[in-house]
């Protein structure tokens, strides 16, 4: 009964450390719609709720091919 709420719990940290780690790497030039201190406060902040928001709104879009 508890591996559910710990599942997702560990799936929430997971993505949002991939969305702070993606951060880390993104070039400040590319990232889209807000400052990168803004994006950095958001993350931090606002946990997966930001990271969500990072990835909709402030990751770059990168081209295939």
């Amino acid at each position: 009964m508890m591996f559910l709420p710990a599942a997702l719990i560990t799936l929430a940290l997971v993505f949002w450390a991939w969305c702070v780690v993606d951060y880390t790497r993104t070039d400040p030039r590319e990232m889209r719609t807000l400052d990168p201190m803004v994006w950095l406060v958001l993350l931090v902040i606002g946990s997966v709720a930001g990271g969500v928001c990072w990835v909709i709104g402030g990751r770059p879009r990168h081209r295939v091919g």
